[in-house]
């Protein structure tokens, strides 16, 4: 914000010395112009006398015209000329210059507004944007939270009857659910072919491939027997 204001302060002393100086030119300007031309009309009359005395003395009518003529387009000259060097014409280029170093300073001065409200707008809508977030957000939360707060639908279990006649809530029995060394050392005297089933089982459950439901278990094999 300060170095803007700087750079506004600069701008206006740039507009005023260029108006400053401008003024001083038109004044120099004007001052020479109206030396200028009373030393033409000096001149003028110095030359209107010559040619007036020269045009009394020659007998011939030729010269006499064609002096007139002279005269004349230079007498129009001459007031086209004054017009433009009145007093009015020359207060308002006098004027101009300021006129136009205080249209500059307006037109700078808008400039300078018109960017700040397009900051100011810029930030309203940055602000609108994060609150329009926030409450997109709150929404999206509060929703989640209503729909986990609604009432879970009841869980029903039916316990079929196993192939042997009787009811059972737990899963299938696991032919390996002990340790290995307690295993072993309540079967020492299996057979290979049992030791032998029982470390693929612990291999499959290191691997975890495993499947307890896939394997039936002695109750079952023992109805399939009979």
């Amino acid at each position: 914000m300060k170095t803007i204001l700087f750079f506004i302060i600069l701008i206006l002393l740039i507009q005023f010395c260029l108006s400053v100086t401008a003024n001083t030119k038109a004044l120099e300007e004007i001052s020479s112009r109206v030396k200028f031309y009373d030393l033409i009309k000096r001149k003028m009359k110095n030359i209107v006398y010559q040619v007036a005395s020269r045009a009394i003395r020659s007998p011939n009518y030729n010269v006499i015209k064609s002096i007139r003529s002279k005269l004349r387009s230079l007498s129009i000259w001459m007031a086209g000329e004054e017009k433009q060097a009145t007093f009015i014409a020359r207060q308002i280029k006098i004027a101009m210059p300021l006129i136009m170093v205080k249209l500059g300073i307006i037109v700078t001065i808008l400039v300078f507004l018109t960017i700040f409200s397009l900051k100011t707008i810029g930030l309203l809508l940055i602000l609108f944007m994060f609150g329009a977030s926030n409450l997109v957000a709150k929404f999206a939360l509060w929703k989640d939270h209503s729909s986990q707060n609604q009432r879970r639908p009841s869980v029903h279990f039916h316990i079929h009857q196993s192939k042997n006649g009787g009811y059972s809530v737990a899963g299938p029995s696991i032919p390996w659910e002990k340790s290995s060394s307690e295993n072993f050392s309540n079967n020492m005297f299996e057979t290979d072919e049992g030791i032998k089933e029982k470390l693929d089982l612990l291999k499959k459950l290191q691997y975890g491939l495993y499947n307890p439901y896939s394997i039936e278990t002695s109750a079952d094999s023992n109805f399939k027997r009979r």
